[in-house]
């Protein structure tokens, strides 16, 4: 299998903010305090959320919740919009949904963390270093295209092999927010 990186799309945000909508709408209808977990935020992520770089054309996005449990509440208000629960997938401290398109080409890949958790901090600071450091965005586009001429058996194997530069610029942006006193933010959509 090839990886199809195509060049930053502009609509991305817009089709970010779209989907976000009707996910934030759909999760505060159903978020009752005591009974079902609480939005806290979503937010644009991945490579579309970086302008200029280079990207899988499929929009991620991260729910924040405040707790997994109980998670069917939550589970049907996502899958109202068509997402499909994966409940097998390497993070322990996610859920996984994905929303494919009638033609059958998936258009978002939906990640569920719960709120401060550092899986849920890493990729809101893996993004804002990539949008804020012009270096550190070409650094990871280039192995990213590199990547994208093999051969692999699926999405997943290119994942894990970019491993290694993404760990890299982990330990890069964990500095330079040290040095901006950064922070999540509020949502995105």
């Amino acid at each position: 299998m090839r990886v199809d990186l195509v060049p930053y799309d502009p609509e991305w945000p817009r089709l970010f903010a779209a989907f976000g909508a009707d996910l934030r709408r759909s999760v505060m209808d159903q978020s009752v305090p005591g009974v079902a977990p609480r939005l806290v935020a979503i937010h644009h992520i991945g490579s579309t959320s970086v302008p200029g770089l280079a990207a899988k054309p499929v929009i991620d996005i991260q729910l924040t919740v405040d707790s997994f449990e109980p998670f069917e509440p939550l589970r049907e208000a996502i899958e109202v919009h068509g997402y499909r629960f994966s409940p097998h997938n390497d993070d322990r401290r996610k859920r996984f949904f994905d929303l494919t398109a009638p033609e059958g080409v998936r258009s978002v890949n939906l990640h569920v963390r719960v709120d401060g958790e550092f899986s849920q901090r890493a990729a809101l600071l893996f993004r804002d270093l990539l949008r804020a450091e012009p270096f550190a965005m070409q650094r990871y586009e280039s192995t990213k295209r590199e990547l994208a001429t093999q051969d692999w058996e699926d999405v997943d194997t290119y994942a894990d092999a970019k491993g290694d530069i993404v760990w890299q610029l982990l330990r890069e942006a964990d500095v330079w927010s040290q040095s901006r006193a950064w922070s999540p933010g509020p949502s995105d959509a």
